[in-house]
């Protein structure tokens, strides 16, 4: 296997071997965040995470200085509310493997500790006509026909493991099975796999067994059941496993890294202050223009708005999320970003605004002096991801409200 890392932002030319199986993948995938032009593979903006066909395995790594992809793979967990002090403990252990590869390690060493506390199952009542009585007899089925056999009707409780959480564990176990690549996980796949060897699904089945979770709402006397479903669902939704028979042709899970952090500073701070925040579902607009009679409109939408009045288009306080390397501080607040957010912040009648950066070191929040806006208490925030994930978080919130008078 060919292995070859990029930077977040760059492309990779393939060669006669590997551009005509890159495109048979990609046409059979179209929703990957990646295109063909000139024989490159290009990637959409921010995009990391892996991609592997026949014999060449791409990985994506952020453009952040110092953040590797287990950063974001824990930010995305997070900000989908399956993130655990264990699944974090893992996570240091595997910085050097790819967004894919944490993936199925987590649900492998999920489904170790699931195992181990017993499978759930479920009880369903079996009814047969039969000459030996071993269950109860329904006095209002019995009928001359069986009766000539020496059959009485009878119903009785059997216990079974095909539940749809089991089923849906097992769909997910079989897509794992063609992407480890190590040993050891080999190892701990086929201990766990064993448990579910007996379950019996197809592939066809999965949207069915989704929705029937979805409605059952079943509560599990074994706690790991919770997590192993959240990342089973992720495994099934998110990983793009092409098959040919036994042979894998194609794998991928790549994500947007500006998606990700957004998404989680929002959680955070939805999470930890005592105040409302959001983000709003759809853009509003802000300009309109016609040019040959067709109407063009323009809009914006906040990444994060402390304590918005819907009734009169106001906030309180309004956050962006910017996913770019600060590490030379001369990068920190871009003109383009300032303006972005005192437009934001005047379009909403507020003087507490901020742009928030990732970063790998201690970093306070520093206010920025805005020349023609002195009106407006600007603040640069930063995440600091060498801090474990509880207490960056709680550092974030505290910063926040005490520079924008939360507290």
């Amino acid at each position: 296997m060919d292995i070859i890392h990029l930077v977040e932002g760059n492309s990779y030319q393939l060669n006669e071997t590997e551009l005509p199986l890159f495109k048979k993948y990609l046409s059979q995938n179209t929703q990957i965040p990646a295109r063909i032009i000139n024989n490159n593979l290009v990637f959409d903006d921010y995009t990391i995470g892996s991609i592997t066909v026949a014999k060449t395995s791409i990985i994506i790594d952020p453009r952040i200085t110092g953040l590797t992809t287990n950063d974001y793979f824990e930010m995305q967990l997070y900000s989908e509310g399956i993130v655990s002090d264990s699944i974090t403990a893992l996570l240091k252990q595997t910085t050097n493997y790819g967004l894919q590869e944490n993936l199925v390690s987590l649900f492998i060493d999920c489904l170790q500790k699931l195992v181990k506390k017993g499978l759930d199952g479920s009880f369903y009542q079996k009814n047969e006509y039969s000459n030996t009585i071993h269950g109860r007899i329904v006095v209002d089925k019995i009928d001359p026909v069986h009766l000539a056999q020496d059959q009485l009707p009878i119903e009785y409780t059997l216990h079974t493991l095909e539940t749809a959480d089991n089923k849906l564990i097992k769909l997910a176990l079989n897509k794992c099975r063609s992407l480890i690549d190590s040993n050891d996980l080999h190892q701990q796949f086929a201990q766990v796999a064993a448990y579910f060897e007996n379950i019996q699904v197809t592939p066809q089945e999965e949207s069915v067994i989704q929705q029937q979770i979805k409605l059952e709402h079943t509560s599990h006397m074994n706690s790991e059941y919770d997590l192993a479903i959240e990342l089973s669902l992720k495994i099934l939704k998110d990983i793009k496993l092409n098959m040919q028979g036994s042979h894998v042709l194609g794998t991928s899970f790549l994500v947007n890294s500006n998606d990700i952090l957004e998404k989680y500073c929002r959680t955070v701070l939805h999470n930890c202050l005592t105040a409302n925040v959001i983000k709003w579902e759809t853009p509003h607009a802000t300009a309109k223009f016609i040019i040959d009679n067709v109407p063009y409109i323009k809009s914006y939408v906040p990444d994060i708005l402390i304590n918005y009045n819907q009734a009169h288009n106001t906030t309180y306080a309004l956050l962006d999320a910017k996913n770019k390397d600060i590490s030379d501080h001369r990068k920190i607040g871009h003109l383009a970003d300032l303006y972005q957010v005192v437009y934001y912040c005047q379009s909403l009648h507020t003087n507490m605004g901020g742009l928030v950066y990732p970063t790998k070191k201690e970093i306070k929040p520093t206010k920025i002096l805005l020349n023609n806006f002195a009106d407006i208490n600007f603040y640069a925030f930063f995440v600091n991801f060498a801090l474990p994930l509880k207490q960056r978080n709680l550092q974030l919130c505290q910063e926040v409200s005490e520079k924008f008078l939360l507290i």
